[in-house]
């Protein structure tokens, strides 16, 4: 007998085959967290493949930290930023954090904290602590910047 969450599942899966991005992402994150599943990073790659192809930006995301890891797929800075980059396009504050941090740490690009800043201030902007924290971080050190307290 089949429990509610694998009918849940199926439903979602039926879904994403029929083409709805966010069954898609759904099905994506599930296979990525083992969330209800069992983790498998490459069903979680091919289905946020398909749901970044339709724009949605957290696919986008999730396939740039997949590139960043090396999580399913071999492991590809460029491809990383590319991806974030897209989604970091929509306003995603989580890809605007991570290219704040492409930026800061020289990963598969020339390090440059110019960028690094900008892209925390706008992750801050829209309220991500962690880029707060980063922002801060940078000021207080003086690290691409003149040191400041305040």
């Amino acid at each position: 007998m089949e429990t509610k969450s694998s009918d849940n599942f199926l439903c979602v899966l039926e879904a994403a085959k029929k083409g709805d991005v966010n069954a898609q992402f759904t099905i994506g994150l599930m296979y990525y967290k083992g969330a209800g599943v069992e983790q498998n990073y490459i069903n979680a790659f091919n289905y946020f493949k398909l749901a970044s192809e339709q724009g949605d930006s957290g696919a986008q995301y999730n396939l740039g930290v997949m590139y960043y890891y090396g999580e399913g797929v071999k492991q590809d800075f460029t491809k990383a930023f590319y991806y974030c980059r897209l989604s970091a396009e929509q306003g995603n504050e989580d890809a605007l954090l991570s290219l704040a941090n492409m930026y800061e740490k020289g990963n598969s690009l020339q390090q440059d904290y110019d960028k690094a800043i900008y892209y925390y201030q706008l992750a801050s902007d829209r309220g991500n602590i962690h880029a707060q924290f980063h922002l801060g971080y940078v000021y207080y050190n003086g690290i691409g910047v003149e040191q400041n307290f305040a």
